[in-house]
């Protein structure tokens, strides 16, 4: 791509615009060029925005929010600033937390169809395929930075992935673009400026168009894993359940063992989830697929986890704990309860709360969890049931039976989530059946 308005546009233009365009703004050079270049067009610079994110991790990042705004002001574009608060784990990597910050407050800045451009160029290509092949990453992460994502209800877009770092120069220096130099780009305790700053010069000493051959082979690998999708999307429908969103056990065993780790990673992008990494998929494969029937073992992936019970594995979302001793009031004529920590608990039966023959005016409704020894009785049934054992008939899984939230009317048990109401309750006087439904989060 050359850098005109008309090229970008044509970038662009291969894509849905939507209502806004939002440009990813630092005040750097690149972001400066992209957006001097999107003031340019006619047809669309009403609409686009100057996005300055402040870390808040630099002491002059005020000021280079006000240096934004006037840049976008001189441009006639719109600008707003976001302000980040990033308190990174002791260990994690400064550079990967603020990135996936920066990504979650654009994306909430997004409606349906609105796009955000970033500056990335293919010196950026090049730097983010060698630091995947140094960290061992597949087919998929040496493809590199792609040119478009989806991000929250809109979308993001590289338009310059294919400038080098010196057209991009170039351009500012003929347009007198007066841009920021963030001074901790040339601070080396940073993989991306170690590569940039230390190995790069020596690599372009003696191959000076590395830049574009490794993003040449970035693509090479991204048609790789396509075409390995393709392959693998027939096995994957076969061991697939699509209503759990899980895999077969028996089914994922029956395959070549140098196609089982492909279906894991397969799972996991199906799901929207970064790729395991080797080691984890070792584990899982040995540790979880290998398992005796009789054990329920489970594999932290961040915060996922992977778990087998009943023949399926299952990729779920790791949440708080439950407190066991905890109580929920269920109001008068709320038909749904926000439960604390597990998701939300409905009624579905039609009658009107507040009815003369609703259970909700008759009784105290009190939403509490497992204590051990519960029974209840159902209709059509004779006798009592530990709700244990009906745990295990229903092969309710175990990771559940914990945050299962058990209804009570005036201290007895009324209902079990959504699997069962106790047959004294089941009929109302109006003739209606008492329904519930539990649910968590669609991952689980």
């Amino acid at each position: 791509m050359v850098l005109t308005p008309d090229a970008l546009l044509c970038t662009l233009q291969r894509y849905s615009l939507g209502k806004n365009i939002f440009v990813a703004f630092s005040g750097g050079c690149d972001s400066h060029v992209l957006l001097h270049l999107c003031a340019q067009i006619p047809t669309v610079s009403s609409s686009v925005t100057a996005v300055y994110i402040d870390h808040g991790l630099q002491e002059c990042a005020a000021d280079w929010g006000i240096h934004c705004q006037q840049v976008a002001e001189q441009l006639g574009v719109n600008f707003a600033t976001v302000s980040l608060n990033l308190l990174p784990p002791q260990g994690e990597s400064l550079e990967a937390i603020a990135r996936e910050a920066r990504y979650q407050a654009i994306a909430r800045l997004l409606g349906p169809g609105d796009m955000v451009l970033t500056a990335h160029h293919q010196e950026d290509q090049y730097e983010t395929i060698l630091l995947k092949m140094f960290r061992g990453a597949g087919l998929l992460g040496l493809s590199g930075i792609s040119e478009y994502s989806a991000l929250g209800d809109g979308q993001l877009i590289r338009p310059l992935l294919g400038v080098t770092k010196q057209a991009i120069e170039a351009y500012a220096k003929s347009n007198q673009l007066n841009h920021i130099q963030d001074p901790s780009n040339a601070c080396i305790d940073f993989d991306r400026n170690y590569l940039r700053q230390v190995i790069t010069p020596l690599i372009k000493a003696r191959w000076p168009a590395v830049d574009a051959t490794v993003s040449r082979a970035g693509r090479h690998c991204y048609h790789g894993d396509a075409l390995i999708s393709q392959l693998v999307e027939p096995l994957f429908e076969q061991v697939f359940c699509q209503q759990e969103q899980t895999l077969s056990v028996a089914s994922l065993q029956a395959l070549n063992p140098l196609m089982q780790p492909m279906i894991i990673r397969h799972w996991f992008k199906w799901k929207g989830l970064e790729m395991p990494s080797e080691r984890v998929v070792k584990l899982l494969l040995t540790q979880v697929l290998e398992a005796s029937t009789d054990r329920y073992p489970e594999l932290m992936v961040g915060d996922h986890c992977v778990r087998r019970f009943q023949d399926q594995l299952y990729l779920l979302k790791v949440f708080l704990p439950i407190d066991s001793g905890s109580e929920q009031r269920w109001p008068q004529g709320e038909n749904a309860l926000m439960l604390k920590d597990n998701g939300v608990l409905r009624r579905l039966d039609q009658s009107e709360p507040g009815n003369e023959q609703d259970y909700w005016t008759q009784y105290e409704v009190i939403v509490r969890y497992r204590q051990g020894g519960e029974k209840i009785c159902l209709p059509g049934r004779s006798g009592t049931h530990l709700v244990k054992k009906l745990f295990q008939e229903a092969k309710v899984p175990p990771w559940l039976r914990s945050r299962m939230p058990f209804i009570y009317f005036d201290g007895e048990l009324a209902a079990v989530g959504g699997q069962w109401v106790a047959d004294r309750f089941y009929e109302m006087q109006s003739g209606q059946k008492l329904q519930f439904e539990w649910a968590l989060a669609r991952s689980d």
